[in-house]
């Protein structure tokens, strides 16, 4: 009873994914349109410019959570997602500089 239930609420929820992309022609922002206004917030304009720091995030860019486009919308809107950023990039941080 409960995998029906389960499967029932997919179902919809595909429904209306599919409802609002290909009815209501509401597309989610690519990567290329976020990646501006998150560089253009103060928060990660100080991050990039720490030296310790900016390598982590060119390549959190390339292959990491930046590249991510669901990710990168909710850093432009959820503090908590911010704060979490910044404690992941200072870790890698702390952690590199222990490897060596």
């Amino acid at each position: 009873m409960l995998k029906l239930l389960l499967l029932f609420i997919l179902g919809i929820a595909m429904m209306i994914d599919l409802f609002k992309k290909y009815v209501l022609k509401i597309k989610d922002p690519t990567i290329e349109e976020l990646m501006p206004k998150l560089e253009e917030q103060q928060w990660f304009r100080e991050l990039v410019e720490h030296e310790r720091y900016k390598p982590i995030i060119e390549s959190s860019k390339q292959s990491g959570l930046l590249a991510d486009s669901y990710y990168v919308s909710k850093l432009l809107s959820h503090q908590g997602t911010i704060d979490g950023f910044i404690t992941y990039v200072k870790g890698r941080a702390i952690k590199e500089r222990n490897d060596m």
